[in-house]
This record gives C-alpha cells, sequence and structure tokens, in this order.
C-alpha cells in the first residue's frame, strides 16, 4: 500500500506565477470573520450577552465583532425563541421572539435586541442566554 501527501500548493490561472502566499491561522481567521461569525450555544445555560432592559419587554445587548465586518451584517439564530432565556437579577423569562438586530447596529458592533412577554425593569442589566439547549447559537452574517 503506498500512500502521498501533497501540502503548500497554489494554483493559479493564467502563465505568470506570483510569490507563496504564507498566512497564519489567525490571520485566516480575520479574513474569513469579516464575513461571517458563530456564537454556538455548546452548554445548555450559555450567556450570549449583557445589556440592558429597554422597556418592559425589550432587552438590547452589545456585541462587538472581533474584526470589522465587511458590511452590516444580518443577525441569525437557531430560528426558535424557545432556545433562548432573558436573565435579570435574580429572575429569568423565556424569549418570545427569536433576537433581532436592532438599526442602531454597524460594521463594528451589533445592538441584538430579544423580546419576552413581560416582567422586565427599564435600565436593569439583562443577558441573552442559551435555555436548555446546546443548539442555539447567534450569528452575523455579511456575506455576499
Amino acid at each position: 500500500e503506498s500512500t502521498w501527501q501533497l501540502a503548500f500548493v497554489q494554483v493559479e490561472a493564467g502563465s505568470t506565477a506570483t510569490a507563496f502566499e504564507h498566512e497564519t491561522y489567525a490571520e485566516t481567521l480575520r479574513k474569513c470573520q469579516r464575513y461571517f461569525i458563530m456564537d454556538k450555544a455548546g452548554s445548555a445555560y450559555k450567556r450570549y450577552l449583557q445589556g440592558i432592559c429597554t422597556t418592559t419587554v425589550w432587552t438590547e445587548c452589545l456585541y462587538y465583532y472581533p474584526v470589522p465586518m465587511r458590511a452590516q451584517p444580518s443577525i441569525g439564530s437557531s430560528g426558535n425563541n424557545s432556545n433562548y432565556l432573558v436573565e435579570y437579577y435574580s429572575n429569568s423569562a423565556a424569549a418570545s421572539e427569536a433576537p433581532s438586530r436592532s438599526s442602531h447596529s454597524s460594521e463594528t458592533y451589533c445592538c441584538v435586541n430579544i423580546r419576552v412577554a413581560s416582567g422586565l425593569t427599564v435600565g436593569n442589566n439583562a443577558a441573552i442566554t442559551s435555555y436548555n439547549t446546546t443548539d442555539g447559537y447567534l450569528s452575523y452574517n455579511a456575506d455576499f
């Protein structure tokens, strides 16, 4: 049985070769994060973001991207509001809607809004967490 390995190959169109590009993993990751970032729960009650209660039913949390995105991204979620919980003081409330992006967002940060049925106190601290699931996620997509 014979095997062979191939590494450090650069394929280019055309008749002119360019210098081989050596990038670190960190450089490649930063380039990718300009287009897409995903924060997966991984644990049953992972805290995604911290923020503030803006009304009795809304909380707003700020997330700074690790690198500026190429454009204002859309926010994605597991698509199921029952995967999210808003914690405030020693209380919590299940989300009544999936997380959404506020119009105050930019290429460097995202204001994430989440709604609950009632019970929040304006000005109090709040946190968005996963609600007894490891399948929840928040994602930020600035793809083409």
